[in-house]
């Protein structure tokens, strides 16, 4: 058994369907509505995690801060993962740049004309959220990770495209973020606290399952493409 997945995964690292993009049929829009189906799901899928964090009132208490009543439990602070920046970007690895891109415009006016697919509901307003630059940005994480892919395989490679896609989506949520704020005349220490919520706490995570999510996208690639084809 552990013989014939090896050879199936070596068949598929060596298949030159990953060098090519699906062409505009039934089949691939097919696959990208079912990739928009999966983006939404991701939304809603908590993960419970967990993320180094300072215990409270300790920078009042900086010497006592690794004294003898600290425990290492301290300074775990547990929240829920939502793994929809990993499933976006591997929906990207198998639809590629063009088609990959569709699918996240779907996604984002489907939202916008009002389903609540986003974290926090739908609508035309859902633009003045402070998070919404971050959905943003999943036009740009896949477009320049999918670009990135296209080729002959290799982990530099694949490491190079999820540290870019991750990347570019937390820049421009960023970016987006802080004119939210400037607009609704925030005070700026805010602006280190959401950056510190939606992009801190999870950054980390997004590159490892990220990185996972774009090599399992290039196997999935293969199984799909007599349907893109």
């Amino acid at each position: 058994m552990k013989i014939e997945i090896k050879h199936i995964i070596k068949k598929i690292k060596k298949s030159k369907i990953i060098e090519k993009y699906p062409k505009l049929n039934f089949g691939s829009i097919l696959v990208v509505f079912l990739s928009f189906l999966f983006i939404t799901m991701s939304t809603f899928t908590r993960i419970p995690l967990f993320h180094l964090a300072m215990p409270e009132g300790e920078f009042l208490n900086f010497f006592q801060l690794f004294g003898s009543e600290q425990e290492f439990s301290d300074f775990i602070k547990y929240f829920y993962y939502i793994p929809q920046i990993p499933v976006t970007l591997m929906v990207g690895a198998i639809l590629g740049p063009s088609m990959g891109v569709f699918a996240v415009l779907i996604y984002i006016i489907a939202g916008l004309f009002g389903l609540p697919i986003f974290a926090s509901g739908g609508g035309i307003s859902y633009v003045a959220n402070s998070g919404f630059g971050y959905i943003l940005g999943y036009l740009f994480g896949v477009f320049f990770s999918s670009k990135i892919l296209r080729g002959k395989f290799s982990f530099k490679k694949l490491l190079f495209a999820t540290i870019s896609g991750i990347l570019w989506i937390h820049i421009v949520g960023i970016i987006y973020m802080s004119i939210v704020l400037l607009i609704k005349q925030q005070p700026f220490i805010s602006l280190f606290g959401w950056i510190w919520v939606v992009t801190g706490m999870q950054i980390l995570y997004d590159l490892i399952f990220s990185f996972i999510t774009l090599y399992i996208g290039r196997f999935i690639k293969v199984l799909l493409w007599p349907i893109m084809e």
